[in-house]
């Protein structure tokens, strides 16, 4: 049996305030973006996106889970100066 006199509380505050002091290791201008925000930067189609990912002329990103692939912002803002010449 658990005796209430040691049982200690969790300190739901204390440990918000904890939480939120955490930064990320991440520098600062570092931002993965999504196909949908690719598509609005370049103004080409997801698809033609895809075919040149898929030939190898385009950044290929990285896979989270199944289906979910980011860029990292940089990456694509060089694929976008080099292809514009």
């Amino acid at each position: 049996m658990i005796n209430p006199a040691t049982f200690q509380t969790f300190d739901f505050k204390e440990w918000k305030q904890k939480l939120q002091q955490k930064k990320p290791d991440m520098p600062i201008g570092v931002r993965l973006i999504d196909m949908h925000e690719i598509v609005m930067k370049t103004g080409y189609s997801r698809s033609t996106i895809n075919r040149w990912r898929k030939a190898g002329t385009f950044p290929d990103g990285t896979l989270y889970g199944s289906s979910t692939r980011r860029w990292l912002e940089s990456d694509i803002d060089a694929w976008i100066y080099q292809a514009r010449g």
